[in-house]
């Protein structure tokens, strides 16, 4: 048994809403169970750039509150603009509660957070197309975007300034789920991949028709280049892996840097049914702050494999790297291993 509880709060350009669970009280105890109280939760910081400018999103975060009141390994469970989704996990790692108890003593507690940033405009990301079923006709018929993964630019590419497009074909289940993807068009294989990555953890409202949810197929469109894709930090970090020195591997530092957020790779989608298994190794650029940047594929044994592995790791987050005391720029490789579960091993 486990009891529930609901916390509200709200705050200027964002509104947030949580959901609490508890562990359950003790059969003998009389001191009972207690939710978690908020001391410190400001409201996270509306990210400024073209990536946002005049956007709304929203952002639904899991993770502990340990005995000390003390949020960690807080993980994206849903978003709707990746953009907005470092703000939201580095805000709830400064928040503080009074923590759950159960009998009076402290106890860690899972909450999921739900954080609404609040300007008004289009939560687009890419355009889309809908090629709706006989029928559909008004609004309420086409999927609406609900959750989305950050797109990654191809390191490679975008160190050398090399543009260019994609274009795919998705098809949605009842549920608003990604079944297949196929790209149309590419400019890049690369390009490619990288948007099907992207696409195996799109979620939709489902399409209706006659009241009932149907099957749809969507065309998404994605353009590859330093303004639709920005990351202001690529240029300074480009320079200093040119520097000797300028960035640090992780047997250099201090200490390890302690991982505070992590998303892990979803198995590709281009693979389910074909019981591959298989791994991949990943290398990226831990900043002063904890942010990954520039991450990219060292080995993979199936393309899929090394471009799902990059696309978990673009929006994790680490305590900043220590050297010598000082914050720095840090480099890491982590290796994957892919293996499907039974349902996605089950060929059709």
């Amino acid at each position: 048994m486990r009891i529930l509880a609901v916390a509200c709060s709200a705050a200027a350009l964002c509104a947030a809403r949580a959901q609490v669970s508890l562990p359950p009280t003790s059969a003998t105890g009389d001191g009972g169970t207690q939710a978690p109280k908020e001391l410190y939760t400001p409201a996270p910081a509306y990210p400024n750039g073209t990536a946002t400018a005049g956007m709304a999103g929203m952002v639904v975060v899991d993770y502990v509150i340990d005995k000390t009141g003390t949020p960690i390994n807080p993980v994206i469970v849903s978003s709707n603009n990746p953009a907005f989704e470092e703000s939201a996990v580095q805000a709830i790692l400064k928040w503080r509660y009074k923590p759950a108890t159960s009998d009076g003593q402290p106890v860690e507690s899972n909450m999921e957070q739900t954080l609404e940033f609040e300007r008004s405009g289009d939560m687009s990301l890419a355009p889309y197309s809908v090629e709706l079923s006989p029928g559909a006709t008004t609004d309420q018929d086409i999927p609406q975007v609900a959750n989305v993964l950050p797109m990654v630019y191809p390191y490679e590419l975008r160190r050398d300034g090399v543009t260019g497009e994609a274009r795919a074909k998705m098809l949605l289940n009842r549920i608003g789920h990604v079944a297949r993807i196929r790209i149309v068009s590419c400019t890049r294989p690369e390009f490619g991949m990288a948007l099907a990555a992207a696409l195996q953890g799109f979620e939709f409202t489902p399409a209706m028709k006659d009241g009932q949810p149907v099957e749809t197929v969507l065309s998404f469109d994605q353009k590859f280049d330093g303004e639709t894709l920005a990351d202001p930090d690529a240029p300074r970090l480009f320079l200093m892996e040119k520097e000797k020195g300028a960035i640090h591997w992780l047997s250099e530092l201090d200490k390890q840097p302690r991982p505070l957020s992590i998303r892990h790779p979803r198995y590709p989608g281009a693979l389910v049914g074909t019981a591959a298994t298989g791994a991949a190794e990943v290398e990226f650029l831990i900043q002063e702050d904890g942010t990954v940047r520039l991450p990219r594929i060292v080995k993979a044994t199936r393309p899929e494999f090394g471009y799902s592995a990059v696309e978990a790791v673009s929006s994790w987050l680490f305590e900043p790297p220590l050297y010598h005391h000082a914050a720095v720029v840090a480099r890491a490789r982590v290796p994957f291993k892919f293996k499907p579960k039974p349902s996605e091993a089950a060929v059709h």
